[in-house]
């Protein structure tokens, strides 16, 4: 018993021994990217493999279910990447599914994932929930595709600024696991983008990131999918992507920043007028011009999207009103109330199939308090759905 005991405090001072060395290590450049693979292979020696088309996946044979589910992304983020990119000649990552333990792995640490772009090593935390777990591998396959591009074009990845960077990787991440951006945010301090710190581990470090990829979906919105692509051939052309921007979507990079900000004297104004009884026609069409002019996403864009809403609830417009409720699911999720109002919008449509899928979703996050009464409201709807089949 005695030895079994020394034996696991052997382990533990082993483990953290290691744990400070490899720390120290990553500080250390260029060693830390090949001594990152090193460790990887060494810490996870044992784990099995799959090729999903050339790409090997390594895993804990715990999770290959889980491999397998993010194997079967990588086609759909290829095409993307091709979309965006074009077609690349360059080598294909080695990406490990890091099952967590008790302790961080010494690698991924507390991160939901790594790119190391000098060895093409993509590492994600497997133990994450599915929608996370997807976002992080799409947001680190972005990195890759992203870098590869830029090196094809005989740039280096310094040559494009870090929110770049980040914004593309969130945007690509967002089309396969769109989680709702204000979980991450919690504080909205804009500033321009030539001090955007998205190494700063400080306050507002997501919300930078957040900030980022409105940039890049308003720069997609705007000039389409090649956007990206021209801004870093520019980039070369120019010698400098402040020059690159300029010429690519005609404005400054100083001053683009500012669509960030938000408008508090429109919001402010549009509250008044709601609250004072103004037209409602006259306040819908001032919102829908706003958000017109915002761009896909922004900061008060569930606001808008709320009162919007109502107003086309009150109208009875129905598919607009749950055209809202979803564009408002980007930013926040709804309760179980809120589905079932969604639900209902769509009975009221008749379109049953979308009513019974809302009202399963509202059943799915309820607790026993309430259940009852949306588990009633589901029958109600699988009835009438029946009637109409």
């Amino acid at each position: 018993m005695r030895g079994e005991k020394q034996t696991i405090i052997l382990k533990i001072i082993v483990f953290f021994g290691v744990f400070i060395l490899v720390s120290s290590l990553l500080q250390l450049k260029p060693i830390s990217q090949l001594s990152s693979k090193m460790m990887l292979h060494v810490f996870h020696f044992d784990y099995s493999s799959l090729t999903i088309g050339t790409v090997e996946l390594k895993f804990d044979e715990s999770q290959e279910d889980v491999a397998v589910s993010l194997g079967d992304q990588i086609a759909d983020f290829d095409q993307l990447g091709k979309d965006w990119l074009g077609e690349l000649s360059t080598t294909e990552p080695e990406v490990f599914i890091i099952k967590q333990g008790q302790f961080p792995d010494p690698i991924l640490r507390n991160a939901n994932g790594l790119f190391f772009p000098n060895t093409n090593i993509i590492a994600i935390n497997g133990s994450l929930p599915v929608e996370e777990r997807v976002h992080a591998f799409a947001h680190e396959y972005a990195h890759f595709y992203l870098n590869s591009y830029i090196e094809q074009q005989n740039l280096k990845a310094t040559d494009l600024p870090d929110w770049f960077h980040e914004g593309v990787a969130e945007a690509f991440a967002h089309r396969f696991a769109p989680l709702p951006f204000y979980e991450a945010i919690t504080m909205w301090e804009v500033v321009p983008f030539s001090e955007m710190d998205m190494k700063d581990q400080s306050a507002g470090t997501t919300e930078r990131y957040i900030m980022a990829q409105f940039t890049v979906e308003k720069l997609l919105a705007n000039h389409g999918d090649q956007v990206i692509a021209k801004l870093i051939t520019e980039t070369k052309e120019k010698d400098s992507f402040s020059k690159s921007f300029t010429a690519v979507t005609s404005q400054k990079l100083s001053s683009y920043h500012k669509y960030l900000e938000r408008n508090m004297e429109f919001i402010e104004n549009m509250e008044a007028d709601i609250a004072s009884g103004g037209k409602d026609s006259k306040v819908k069409q001032e919102l829908l011009n706003y958000d017109d002019e915002q761009g896909p996403y922004y900061y008060d864009a569930p606001s808008v999207y709320s009162v919007l809403q109502r107003m086309y609830e009150k109208e009875h417009k129905w598919g607009e009103a749950i055209s809202l409720f979803l564009k408002q699911r980007k930013y926040v999720r709804a309760s179980p109330f809120e589905w079932k109002e969604a639900s209902e919008y769509a009975f009221y449509m008749e379109d049953y199939e979308r009513s019974e899928k809302y009202a399963e979703k509202a059943v799915s996050l309820t607790d026993e308090r309430s259940e009852a009464e949306f588990q009633e409201w589901l029958m109600e709807v699988e009835k009438k759905s029946k009637v109409n089949e």
